[in-house]
């Protein structure tokens, strides 16, 4: 419930009303995907609706969250090699 709250307030989930093929299930991942982004990001204090608003009105702030993001991802990918060599 505190997940759907989120979404619901800040990406406004309740009044999109995508019907066709798998685009609801394609935009609830992306919603997802973004709300990680927006928790992740400790540069800005502010509340999710507000970042994600920023986002989308400054470049340079964007492009700081997608940056950070393939930075997290790409550490992860690192951590879960070097451990999977550990083992051998």
């Amino acid at each position: 419930n505190n997940l759907h709250w989120v979404l619901d307030v800040s990406f406004h989930e309740d009044l999109c009303r995508l019907r066709s093929g798998h685009s609801a299930e394609n935009l609830a991942l992306l919603n997802r995907i973004g709300l990680t982004l927006l928790k992740a990001d400790q540069t800005v204090k502010a509340g999710i609706a507000c970042k994600r608003k920023t986002a989308g009105w400054d470049n340079n702030y964007l492009i700081q969250l997608l940056l950070h993001s393939i930075h997290l991802a790409a550490y992860a990918l690192q951590q879960s090699l070097f451990h999977r060599y550990q083992r051998q």
